[in-house]
């Protein structure tokens, strides 16, 4: 996922989907998901949930 500020307050958000994959997950930097407030926001934040739920068991599986 990426964002970007291109003057004029324009905003661009370009989302990559795929299957979740592990291995993938090392590269999602978590300053770049949306908080809570924004995901409630959202008419389907499942995507972000999915992503969050997965950087968390990842993370958790490397700690241990």
């Amino acid at each position: 996922m990426t964002t970007g500020i291109y003057g004029m307050d324009r905003l661009s958000l370009d989302v990559l989907f795929c299957d979740p994959e592990p291995d993938l997950i090392q590269f999602v930097n978590e300053y770049c998901l949306p908080t809570q407030d924004v995901i409630n926001a959202l008419e389907d934040g499942s995507a972000f949930i999915n992503t969050i739920r997965l950087k968390i068991k990842t993370t958790q599986a490397i700690s241990t």
